[in-house]
C-alpha cells in the first residue's frame, strides 16, 4: 500500500489505510504482531526464509530489500517465519572471484 521509495501511502490506497491500521492495532492489542525487516541489515541467524538473493551495487553488506511475507509473532514468540529477498554487495562477488583465481 506504500510506495517503496518514499514510504508514502499511494493515493489509490488512502481509503483503505485507516481500516488496515485499525485491524493491525486490534491484532497488536491481543498480542499478534507482524515484523517486516525491509531495509534492515540481514543477519544469517534471523528466522526469515531467504527466497532470493541478488547482487547490488546499492548495498555495502547483506540487506533485506523486500519482504514477501512478514514474520508473525504472538506475545514475542514466532508463530510463522517470514520470507524475504536480500541484496548482496558486489564486492563479495569480486573478492570470491579473486580467491578462486589464485
Amino acid at each position: 500500500m506504500t510506495d517503496r521509495a518514499t514510504k508514502e501511502v499511494r493515493e489509490e490506497h488512502r481509503p483503505l489505510t485507516r481500516h488496515v491500521t485499525a485491524i493491525l492495532d486490534t491484532l497488536e492489542g491481543v498480542g499478534l504482531t507482524l515484523r517486516d525487516r525491509e531495509s534492515e541489515a540481514y543477519d544469517y541467524g534471523l528466522p526469515e526464509k531467504v527466497v532470493a538473493a541478488e547482487r547490488s551495487a546499492a548495498v555495502s553488506r547483506e540487506t533485506v530489500v523486500e519482504t514477501i511475507r512478514p514474520t508473525l509473532f504472538f506475545h514475542n514468540q514466532i508463530i510463522k517465519a517470514g520470507e524475504i529477498i536480500i541484496a548482496l554487495p558486489l564486492e563479495a562477488a569480486a573478492s570470491s572471484a579473486l580467491g578462486s583465481a589464485r
